[in-house]
């Protein structure tokens, strides 16, 4: 089960790296320079990633979520029968290794599409 990023902080990250864009061409046509120059395509870029790419995956059946970066290869796996459990608590994903040391899994409800953030909460209760 696939949960995406939240379409609204997609939308919030172009809309202001193209005001951060427009500033600094602004700026670079005064003849100033400005940092903004490199921040407004950051952003840009951040929200075109959280429009296009998997917030992290959930597989029901060994009970993994794997958390993927937003850019770039990297993954993080959490859960699965041998390395420990998740369960939920306080509306946050808590895993649980073998020896009881509990640590909160790194996603959000907030950066998460709300659908599929709930339909990932009703399978793991």
């Amino acid at each position: 089960m696939k949960v995406g990023y939240n379409p609204t902080w997609a939308v919030v990250s172009l809309v202001l790296g193209a005001m951060l864009a427009a500033l600094a061409i602004i700026g670079l046509s005064n003849g100033e320079f400005n940092p903004l120059v490199f921040l407004g395509p950051l952003l840009i870029l951040a929200g075109i990633l959280q429009l296009v790419r998997t917030y992290f995956e959930f597989d029901p059946a060994t009970g993994v979520i794997v958390v993927r970066a937003l850019a770039g290869p990297a993954t993080r796996r959490f859960g699965g029968a041998e390395t420990g459990r998740l369960t939920i608590a306080d509306g946050r994903i808590v895993f649980t290794r073998p020896d009881g040391r509990t640590r909160k899994v790194p996603v959000s409800p907030t950066l998460a599409k709300r659908d599929d953030w709930n339909a990932v909460l009703a399978r793991l209760s």
